[in-house]
């Protein structure tokens, strides 16, 4: 006989009860909730070099939409606000966790706002421990790339400049194909090593994840 959890994660997974909601998939692990598809990319990868790859879910927006809804941190807040009944009947110890962009600082307390007393986080990628070589106009995720991944982007054609004090800037209208090029990396050939910039911020989403310790 299945116990309990995993009774749980089958009916989920097989659609048998009101826990098919694309918000109580696998209700028993954590789940975190990101602005972008290469965010997705970036933590599945980095989590799994951290072994953590299959205790944890990780989805955007474009993951969790019937209608297929783009990404982004209004977007994202939107969705929450709709399906906060959902969140709110998660069990505390597989809380979710919503992870913002840096540059989304400002909106941490609307997200908080929405849901109180529920296994619901909020965080934001904090610019503190950005890369000091990237500037602001990476605006996601990336601006946490260690410089290998930047400049085996560049020897694959991505356009970026740097200032005299060699802080490298992509132009808006190339930022979408560098994101490309570095997220095709990621997913191939991220390695311990690129997790420099990373790294700590991974180790508090896990701590607020409750899966392992913050000391």
């Amino acid at each position: 006989p299945h116990g309990a959890t995993e009774v749980l994660d089958i009916t989920s997974q097989e659609g048998i009860t009101r826990l098919s909601h694309p918000l109580l998939y696998q209700p028993t692990k954590p789940l975190l909730l990101v602005e972008g598809k290469y965010d997705v990319i970036f933590l599945k990868k980095a989590f799994s070099l951290l072994d953590i790859n299959n205790a944890i879910n990780i989805f955007c927006l474009e993951d969790m939409s019937s209608s297929g809804a783009s990404g982004g941190v209004d977007n994202l807040k939107s969705y929450i606000k709709e399906h906060k009944k959902a969140i709110k009947v998660r069990p505390h110890k597989a809380p979710i966790v919503v992870i913002l962009d840096w540059d989304a600082e400002s909106k941490r307390k609307e997200f908080e706002k929405i849901i109180e007393g529920a296994p619901y986080k909020v965080l934001v990628w904090p610019t503190s421990r950005c890369n000091p070589n990237l500037s602001k106009s990476f605006k996601g995720i990336e601006r946490y790339f260690s410089d290998r991944l930047i400049l085996e982007a560049e020897t694959r054609g991505a356009n970026l400049s740097r200032n005299r004090k060699g802080i490298i800037s992509v132009d808006r209208e190339e930022y979408d194909r560098v994101k490309d090029r570095l997220s095709a990396i990621v997913e191939k050939d991220l390695c311990r090593e690129d997790l420099e910039f990373s790294g700590e911020f991974l180790r508090e989403i896990l701590n607020e994840a409750r899966l392992c310790s913050s000391d």
